[in-house]
């Protein structure tokens, strides 16, 4: 309860036009008890999102984000429409010939592309190769567009490089010039820009490649995309037409290098034919059957050798023994036999005969042996010889299978070239490109700029760069707007707001009051007077203070005799 002969205060009233700021201190002196200064918020600060506040927030500051929208797609009409080059697309369109490679024919010399992925990509890139683009330029006199030679182009009174030289001449500097680019910076300058203003792309599942050309003129850009495809058919034409050439040549020199090592190989085997005793191979195997058989008759007679001097060692062993019966035990002679039985006899001179006659057998037998010596030695002698001519004559044979193997892979190789050359000759003019032109470029629509697309996105933009502001601008702002963030900072509850008032002077605020008793603005101040009469009803207030946000501004209104007649019926 309050104390009843203690003045009151009442709790503070925010005219909704009034922005109230935070920790100024402003709003409450002297209206509010010392005991009673600014409490802790109710509830703590709630961390979510309040879209309603957040679409309010953004309501509020619709003229800002409309203003931003209008001025960004004023800029972007102005950039599409004034400022932007026009640009003409054309595309001719190339299908690739699907055949597959085979190694072992002729066409091994003249092998088409690949149809696999990685092939096609190639043939892409070979596209947009720089020796093309160079031939392509060139045929094109590409030097001479300005749009491809930049150094042909007229700079822009606003461009950086002119302010900067107006800047320099103002304050009497001279900047240094730029050389003149050489010739084959602007080539390769021209290159790059014509590189820029072409796409090459492959239809996804087809054989079918897409040159396209982007330029200044529709004609222009129908122009360089044709070029282009026709350019790279004939350098098809022109690898291929390379790659016969280069063979046939390789093939010539090395047909006729064989031929001059088949001629070699043939005069060797002429030559040692010649030279070699070896008439053919059957007289090679009559040569090895006689040499064979020289050898048995060898062995024979070594054999009866052996057997003749043992009998001839066993005979003159016998001589000098003089006994008859071990000498016809050791000779089988009928002549000595009848002897022998004479001497058995008695007869001396048959004694003498028998042993006469020993003695010539004796020396039959050792000539015997000479004889077979003689023979054998022979034999040895026409052995050595026939394996000396032998061993020579499979030496040359062997010599002469080898040159003949030689000469008939050499044959064979000089005969496999000689007819791939000749298959390569005839071929030589037939070369045809791996690809064939499908469609050509004609000149086609705008491309470039999109001028609904540039004035939608500079909408957009400038929607986005308002809606920016308008919460930056929020966030900036430390004041108090609504009375419920009243409250929440202060711990009072508001009793009454009063309105904006229309008018252009303060001190009409009681003319307009009186002029129409019935409007928002008067409503709002009956309302807060029931209010503060009905907060206390056994003890109503006697004093009310009015105050303001912005110091001194109260003080200058209450001067006003309108303003002092306005407190007094707000009083009564």
């Amino acid at each position: 309860m309050n104390e009843p002969n203690k003045p009151r205060f009442t709790p503070v009233i925010l005219p909704a036009d009034l922005d109230v700021k935070r920790g100024t201190g402003q709003a409450f002196q002297g209206s509010i008890p010392t005991d009673q200064q600014f409490r802790e918020p109710r509830g703590e600060a709630d961390d979510e999102i309040d879209l309603l506040q957040l679409f309010g927030v953004l309501w509020r500051g619709k003229w800002i984000i409309m203003l931003c929208s209008l001025l960004a797609m004023t800029l972007g009409g102005y950039y599409a429409f004034e400022v932007a080059v026009p640009k003409y697309s054309a595309t001719a369109r190339l299908a690739l010939q699907a055949r597959d490679q085979q190694v072992v024919d002729l066409e091994s010399v003249m092998s088409g592309v690949s149809t696999e992925q990685a092939a096609i990509n190639t043939e892409l890139e070979v596209i947009r190769s720089r020796g093309l683009l160079e031939r392509l330029a060139t045929e094109l006199n590409l030097v001479e567009d300005p749009e491809f030679n930049t150094s042909l182009r007229t700079s822009s009174p606003y461009s950086l490089g002119e302010v900067v030289k107006r800047f320099a001449a103002w304050l009497s500097i001279t900047l240094p010039e730029d050389p003149p680019p050489s010739g084959e910076e602007i080539q390769n300058n021209v290159v790059d820009n014509l590189r820029e203003a072409l796409g090459v792309s492959s239809q996804r599942n087809t054989y079918l490649f897409d040159i396209r050309a982007t330029t200044e003129s529709p004609a222009r850009s129908a122009e360089i995309a044709n070029k282009l495809a026709a350019i790279y058919l004939d350098d098809q034409i022109r690898i291929k037409f390379e790659a016969t050439e280069y063979a046939i040549n390789w093939l010539s020199k090395r047909v006729t290098d064989l031929e001059v090592d088949l001629k070699k190989e043939e005069d060797a085997i002429k030559d040692l034919r010649a030279d070699t005793e070896l008439v053919s191979l059957e007289a090679l195997e009559a040569l090895n059957l006689r040499s064979k058989d020289v050898r048995e008759r060898l062995a024979i007679a070594q054999a009866n050798v052996v057997t003749s001097q043992m009998r001839a060692e066993r005979m003159a062993a016998l001589a000098t023994t003089r006994d008859v019966d071990a000498i016809l035990a050791e000779v089988e002679d009928s002549v000595l036999i009848g002897l022998a039985n004479e001497t058995k006899a008695g007869d001396l001179n048959a004694n003498i005969r028998f042993f006469a006659r020993f003695d010539e057998l004796v020396e039959r037998e050792a000539s015997n042996t000479n004889r077979m010596v003689l023979q054998r030695n022979a034999l040895q002698a026409s052995n050595v010889v026939l394996l000396e001519n032998l061993d020579a004559q499979n030496a040359d044979l062997s010599q002469l299978n080898q040159l003949v193997r030689e000469a008939d892979a050499t044959r064979v190789l000089y005969e496999t070239f000689l007819t791939r050359l000749k298959e390569t000759s005839v071929q030589i003019g037939l070369q045809q490109a791996d690809s064939r032109i499908l469609s050509r470029a004609i000149p086609s629509k705008l491309v470039e700029p999109r001028k609904s697309l540039i004035l939608a996105l500079s909408l957009v933009l400038g929607g986005m760069l308002g809606i920016g502001i308008v919460l930056l601008r929020q966030y900036l702002h430390d004041g108090i707007r609504t009375a419920e963030e009243l409250e929440l900072l202060t711990g009072q509850t508001i009793i009454g707001q009063i309105p904006k008032m229309p008018i252009r002077r303060r001190n009409s605020l009681v003319n307009y009051l009186k002029d129409k008793p019935t409007s928002a603005g008067a409503e709002a101040i009956r309302n807060l007077r029931t209010s503060v009469l009905l907060s206390n009803i056994d003890n109503p207030p006697k004093i009310i203070m009015s105050t303001s946000s912005i110091p001194g501004l109260i003080p200058r209104v209450l001067q006003n005799d309108s303003a002092m007649d306005f407190g007094y019926r707000l009083r009564c």
